[in-house]
């Protein structure tokens, strides 16, 4: 978010909301590709192939649906509910998994509760 204020500087004056699209986007691969990693599911073809969807879906809305002239948050709520869902998903996972003793001590659990309380507090100010 600092690098997109401070291509304003360059840009001297011109729009730079697509940046936020991107960045909106780019964010949401990270953080999906960082899920499949984690969670490790069985039917990992299944889980790729909805967020493929997911993320075409977003990126059809940011293309054609988003005004290009002012910043609509609404993809960023979009990413944020989807993002807060993979948390929740990967919550349940994690208590249901008998081999997890202590929830505290996984570095995963940390990283996943970072993500939630920012994306999930966000969405609110996005939509």
């Amino acid at each position: 978010m600092f690098c997109i204020n401070l291509t304003q500087v360059y840009l001297r004056g011109r729009s730079n909301i697509y940046l936020y699209q991107i960045d909106a986007f780019v964010s949401l691969l990270f953080i999906e590709a960082y899920f499949v990693y984690i969670l490790k599911v069985y039917n990992k073809k299944l889980l790729k192939t909805l967020l493929m969807l997911l993320t075409v879906f977003i990126f059809l809305f940011m293309a054609f649906v988003e005004d290009r002239k002012q910043l609509n948050s609404y993809s960023y709520g979009i990413v944020s509910l989807l993002i807060t869902f993979f948390c929740f998903g990967y919550y349940a996972k994690l208590l249901n998994n008998p081999d997890t003793t202590v929830i505290y001590k996984v570095p995963e659990f940390w990283i996943v509760t970072g993500i939630l309380l920012y994306y999930s507090l966000c969405m609110f100010i996005f939509l």
